[in-house]
């Protein structure tokens, strides 16, 4: 088995699958420094931008009317955008198998660090209510984990990556005016990359 090269560059794009409001699509980087024959560390970045109503599903245009949004319930009000993410890594590669032209790695993957999230203020959200103690824009701890594919040539290849991650979001209760709880979120991402090494 081929010892992890020093270093790898990681560009590409990413999206999350399970958000049934919001299409989350955007741009990842990854950094990645060898320090063993099955280990590395990293650095991560993702950052989503705001398509404004382009990023609305079907399923968001028919939950707040799209006209009605002035009378909507409180209920369907807290929505919140994914817009970044910045993250450190640790990768534990489980199977490799290399060939003439072709080397083959399947790798664990956990990660910690920091997510950026922003309301949609066109269905609601905090903005109704003052935006109470800041909750528009967040900054949340997050911790997650992957499994990457990765089918590298001797400088080039593609990383396919899918995993899930979790943090908690400040809200505000429903029922209870002015009163601020944490909602625990569970985005699953999909994330397709062209990986570079020396």
């Amino acid at each position: 088995m081929t010892p992890l090269l020093p270093l790898s560059l990681a560009l590409g794009f990413t999206t999350l699958v399970n958000d049934p409001f919001l299409n989350r699509r955007g741009l990842s980087s990854d950094l990645q420094l060898g320090v063993s024959e099955r280990f590395s560390v990293g650095l991560r970045g993702q950052y989503y931008p705001n398509l404004g109503e382009g990023d609305w599903t079907a399923t968001m245009r028919r939950a707040i009317g799209v006209d009605q949004r002035d009378e909507l319930p409180r209920e369907t009000l807290e929505t919140s955008r994914l817009m970044a993410s910045s993250l450190a890594t640790v990768s534990v590669l489980l199977w490799a198998n290399e060939t003439e032209k072709v080397e083959t790695r399947v790798s664990a993957i956990g990660s910690a660090g920091w997510v950026f999230t922003d309301d949609d203020l066109k269905t609601g959200g905090t903005v109704q209510t003052g935006d109470i103690d800041g909750l528009e824009h967040q900054w949340h701890p997050t911790v997650g984990a992957s499994l990457s594919l990765d089918a590298m040539g001797s400088h080039a290849g593609i990383r396919v990556r899918g995993g899930m991650f979790t943090y908690e979001e400040n809200i505000v209760l429903n029922d209870v005016p002015g009163t601020i709880a944490n909602q625990p979120r569970y985005p699953v991402e999909f994330t397709v990359e062209l990986l570079l090494r020396p």
